[in-house]
Parts: C-alpha cells; sequence; structure tokens
C-alpha cells in the first residue's frame, strides 16, 4: 500500500533490473550465480538438515521414518515462506526508497539500515521491533557465513559414512579438523576483506534525483566438505595399523553401495537390511 501495491514493487524492481535470473557464469567470487545458489546451497541444507545434532534430535523424537519425512516437508514449506518474505521484504524496500535511496541521500549510513528505516516508516511507534530489524542484518550474514563454514566438514563426515566404507576414523578425524580450518580461514579471510573494503559486490544503480576476495559464501559448506573428504581419503591411504573395521550393519551405507559392501566385506544380509533396499 505505500508503494502502490504489489503491481507497483515488482514493477519498479523490474525496470531497474532487481529481478533478474542468476549468472551462469563458473566464477566462485562471484556472489551469487545459478551454480552457488543450487550446488552450494545442496551442500548447505545437507549440513543444516540430515547431519545438524538439533534436527536429528527432532527426528528422533518422533514416533517413525514416515513422520520424520512429514516433517521435514514441513520445515521445507516453512523455509521457502522465510525466505520469499526475505526476498520481497527488500524488493518493498527498494521501491519505498525508488527515487530517494537512503544510502545516497544520508538518511542511512550503512546497508543494514535500510530495513529499519522502512520499519520506522510504516511501524515507528513499534521501537522494540525496530531495535530488533536493526541488527539483524549484520547478524545473519555472519551467521550464515560461520555456519556454511562450520556445516561442511560435519557434512563431509557424514558423506564419508553412508558412501566410503574403507575410511577410518583416524582418516575422518584428520579430514574433518583440516575441513573445519580451512573453511573457518576462508570464511574469516572474507569477512576481513569487506571489513577492510578490498572486497566489494557489483551493485544495481540507486537513484536519488526525488529526495529531500573470496568465494561466495554459498561455497562455504561445499568446501569444507570436499576438503574433509579428500584429506580423509589421502590419510586413508597411508600404510598404518587400521583396528577400526567397517561397520556390519548396511542400513548405515547408501542403498546402492549396500550390495558392493555386503559382498566385499562378507556381511551377511538380514531381513531387515532387504527391506531397507525395497524402499
Amino acid at each position: 500500500m505505500i508503494v502502490g501495491g504489489f503491481d507497483e514493487v515488482m514493477r519498479r524492481n523490474w525496470n531497474t533490473g532487481r529481478i533478474e535470473m542468476p549468472s551462469l557464469s563458473f566464477d566462485l567470487t562471484e556472489r551469487h550465480t545459478i551454480w552457488s545458489v543450487s550446488i552450494g546451497s545442496l551442500f548447505y541444507w545437507i549440513g543444516n538438515i540430515a547431519v545438524n545434532q538439533l534436527m536429528m534430535q527432532r527426528y528422533l523424537s518422533l514416533p517413525d521414518l514416515k513422520t520424520s519425512k512429514r516433517a521435514v516437508w514441513w520445515f521445507l514449506g516453512g523455509i521457502t515462506l522465510i525466505l520469499l518474505t526475505c526476498a520481497y521484504s527488500g524488493m518493498l524496500a527498494f521501491a519505498r526508497y525508488f527515487d530517494c535511496d537512503p544510502l545516497d541521500s544520508k538518511l542511512a549510513l550503512a546497508k543494514d539500515q535500510i530495513l529499519p528505516l522502512l520499519v520506522m516508516d510504516i511501524l515507528g511507534e513499534w521501537n522494540g521491533l525496530v531495535f530488533v530489524v536493526e541488527r539483524l542484518g549484520a547478524v545473519l550474514q555472519l551467521t550464515m557465513s560461520l555456519s556454511s563454514a562450520s556445516m561442511g566438514p560435519l557434512a563431509g563426515v557424514f558423506l564419508m559414512g553412508i558412501f566410503f566404507p574403507f575410511i577410518d576414523s583416524t582418516s575422518a578425524l584428520t579430514g574433518g579438523v583440516i575441513g573445519l580450518s580451512s573453511a573457518w580461514w576462508v570464511a574469516a579471510q572474507a569477512q576481513l576483506a569487506q571489513a577492510r573494503g578490498a572486497l566489494r559486490f557489483e551493485e544495481k544503480p540507486r537513484f536519488i534525483h526525488n529526495c529531500t576476495y573470496s568465494i561466495s559464501y554459498f561455497w562455504y559448506t561445499a568446501f569444507g566438505c570436499i576438503v574433509t573428504i579428500i584429506v580423509a581419503c589421502l590419510v586413508n591411504i597411508i600404510p598404518r595399523d587400521k583396528k577400526a573395521k567397517s561397520s556390519n550393519e548396511l542400513r548405515l551405507y547408501a542403498p546402492f553401495l549396500r550390495k558392493w559392501i555386503a559382498k566385499k566385506y562378507q556381511i551377511k544380509v538380514s531381513s531387515t537390511d532387504v527391506e531397507l533396499n525395497k524402499r
């Protein structure tokens, strides 16, 4: 209502190139490409949904596998709604200040202040809401960067467990430590570069005529996961006494690997394993 309705919001964003398809570039340093928001996000959500301890506790609290799967679908629906709300909030803020950009007109001193400015314009009497939103932008970006770096090695260890039965605990631990250190180093360098002004991202044009170094953060999880798996595989081939053996529980491995693992390690297939392969 404050800018003329939904159609006007979409029109202003479309005409100025705010709504566009992700770039097809393979440049890992580009912030958002079709590859970073698909492949990079895939690793992020594997770490966030499949191996996160908080999520695992929630799954285990449910009565059966079917209910757990249903819970995941409800979770994905909620996340989708939140992301759409965030995206529309950004488009609404741009449409509201379409011809009087807050940064160039000094109404806001940083990008994090644009959304609080919009909230104050609309709900200025709700001081508590303004306080929360004012601190939300920087917190969300920092949180996602750090969590992405942390979840990569966790996802890597998990994937090793179901796809690489030959990797022992020492190799997995070594890969996890090096993967975590590498991902944190990349994330920290990116944050420092942004703070120093050495890392800047291309911006859309802004208007004031009516006024009074680093890879994309989407790749952090994938980077940490891949480093973890590669290091673990390399450490595993080093000749040494290996006390740990592969688990005889076939259900712990990926379904398409179970027959091969059972044959290679001479594991007796139980009726439960046969039933799991049918699912």
